[in-house]
């Protein structure tokens, strides 16, 4: 998966000066003339870029970041996202009924990530930065773990966002 621009008439690339906000990268061509193009880094729970195995459930919510988030609380269920980029955030709602999360990243164990919190609390970002420049997979696996003081062991996913 490339997000960047890819074309044989690209001459140069240059990063909008409010690229934080905006996400918008210049490229000049050979005929002299300047495209913008916006490199998408925030996707939703549904975006088809992220693939689920295993039984995953939609959950509306007014407080999740685009009103719906997915959850699972099926032992090995897992969320497979690849990206372009130097980190990942992966957007969580953290709350009494969670349980805890094995991460991947390139295939590599990172951790078990515990999404119990005693109050819910949304858009939670949890991240790997300092990824070296270029593709990368993340994989978030339902471990069938679970905090001493959570009532489940259910894990979600309600979006994730690409560092450049």
């Amino acid at each position: 998966m490339n997000n960047g621009i890819t074309s044989p008439s690209v001459r140069s690339v240059a990063i909008s000066p409010n690229y934080a906000n905006d996400s918008t990268v210049f490229a000049g061509t050979y005929g002299g003339s300047v495209v913008s193009y916006t490199v998408k880094t925030h996707f939703e729970e549904n975006d088809p870029a992220i693939s689920y195995a295993g039984t995953w459930n939609n959950y509306t919510c007014t407080s999740c970041s685009s009103g719906a988030l997915k959850y699972s609380r099926k032992t090995n269920a897992r969320a497979t996202f690849p990206f372009n980029g130097t980190g990942i955030k992966w957007i969580v709602l953290k709350a009494k009924m969670l349980g805890k999360a094995k991460v991947y990243i390139d295939g590599r164990y990172k951790g078990m990530v515990d999404l119990y919190s005693p109050t819910a609390r949304y858009r939670i970002a949890l991240q790997k930065t300092g990824l070296t420049p270029g593709d990368h997979t993340i994989t978030i696996v339902v471990s069938g773990q679970k905090n001493p003081s959570s009532t489940g062991y259910y894990v979600d996913i309600d979006a994730f966002e690409v560092v450049p």
